[in-house]
């Protein structure tokens, strides 16, 4: 069974739970909204009357792996898909930490507590649904049980409106999910919406929102296939905070084209992902320790780019050997950075030296080849062969494997 049939399967099962206790459930938010504009979704969330939602989450956890959280929700992955259920709720946040604290609530209730508009419509899961919202066609004519009355207007011309003034306010990364739909479904703010979006309140809430949940939506976001575009938008509405933000440079644009002035064989190299991550750390490269202790890949990479300038910046020339001594064993992706925004001339040279010459340079003589001519285990072993692989990178030498055993058979006496 492949993910999408497990996923097939789950609905089900939620379905006949729900009608055997006499309860609604309905799919709900983002994934209606991908489902009509014929957007293939890996998130579904679910809104459940709040009388069912403890039976559906006592009934389910027999045969899924549930996480149950303290908000009336509970969620689940199967294969790629991510399932939030929630009980129909009211929320008040706190902008300390960007959590809400919920009460039970009714359908209407729930419903305005959303953050737009185009995300308020609610789909009764039944059979026919549970097809509807998998085939990943676009219908005008997919039934809404519930939506906001300005649903189907917004959808159709791709708008963005928020349900009450203080939205943004009560969420601050509702800004963020913003700029994402602009980019993602080229959706526009109504006036109202582009007001609210851009006012002090809305701005200071941002400052205070949760530094660490924050962050969490920023990497996210460049996982995201958009993650570069998502990056340059977010930098020009000034929402990227622990930097200076100038709205009139193009940053995205700027770093493409000191990118891709290396060669087209390292370019293919780096992922897309990759590509974004590294947007955004030179986005912040005046303040890479805002991103410190997020993921053990990030502080990798932050600490080899941080030692990488470090040793650069001490060298007062910058021979082959050992340029090659420092950036042997860094990623591709700490030492590209790194000769990004250095700012020597003669390191930027030493940094293209190594990524087009000497990083491809390696030893094919083995052990087994040392002992064939004589040479005892131990320091000698190691002797030679850093003088070997020094001798390779200085000289821009590429060498087989007999060139190399003439070459240590000639240095022997000295070692």
């Amino acid at each position: 069974m492949n993910s999408k049939q497990a996923l097939n399967q789950f609905f089900n099962c939620v379905n006949d739970i729900c009608n055997q206790e006499g309860t609604a459930v309905y799919f709900v938010g983002g994934c209606v909204r991908d489902a009509l504009l014929g957007i293939a979704s890996t998130d579904y969330d679910l809104a459940i009357e709040p009388q069912g939602f403890e039976r559906l989450f006592q009934a389910l956890q027999k045969h899924y792996h549930i996480k149950k959280s303290l908000f009336s929700t509970f969620s689940l992955i199967i294969g790629e898909y991510n399932i939030d259920v929630a009980a129909f709720r009211n929320e008040k946040y706190d902008h300390s930490n960007g959590l809400p604290t919920v009460e039970l609530a009714t359908i209407d209730e729930d419903i305005h507590r959303r953050d737009f508009t185009i995300n308020t419509g609610y789909v009764l899961i039944d059979v026919d649904s549970i097809h509807m919202m998998l085939s990943e066609q676009g219908n005008d004519q997919f039934e809404i049980d519930y939506c906001h009355a300005e649903f189907w207007s917004d959808l159709r011309s791709h708008t963005l409106r928020i349900l009450h003034a203080d939205s943004f306010v009560q969420d601050a990364s509702r800004m963020l999910r913003a700029v994402k739909y602009q980019v993602k479904l080229k959706m526009t703010f109504e006036d109202e919406t582009k007001k609210y979006f851009n006012s002090v309140e809305a701005r200071n809430a941002l400052n205070c929102y949760s530094l660490d949940r924050y962050k969490q939506i920023i990497l996210d976001y460049v996982s995201n296939e958009n993650g570069c575009n998502l990056l340059n938008a977010l930098y020009k509405e000034k929402l990227l905070i622990g930097i200076e933000n100038d709205p009139h440079q193009e940053v995205a644009i700027h770093f493409n084209e000191i990118f891709f002035d290396l060669s087209e064989s390292m370019v293919t190299e780096i992922t897309e992902k990759e590509y974004a991550l590294l947007l955004l750390l030179y986005i912040y490269r005046d303040n890479l320790v805002f991103w410190k202790n997020q993921s053990r890949t990030l502080n990798v990479l932050i600490d080899e780019i941080v030692t990488i300038l470090n040793e650069f910046n001490e060298m007062k020339t910058y021979g082959s050997w050992h340029c090659y001594q420092v950036l042997n064993g860094k990623s591709l992706s700490s030492v590209l950075f790194a000769k990004l925004v250095i700012d020597k001339e003669a390191a930027r040279d030493a940094f293209l030296i190594y990524l087009n010459c000497t990083r491809s340079i390696k030893l094919s003589i083995t052990g087994n080849d040392l002992k064939d001519l004589g040479v005892t285990e131990g320091k000698q072993f190691n002797k030679l062969l850093e003088a070997l692989l020094e001798y390779k990178v200085s000289q821009l030498r590429l060498m087989n494997t007999d060139e190399e055993i003439k070459w240590i058979a000639s240095k022997m006496n000295e070692y």
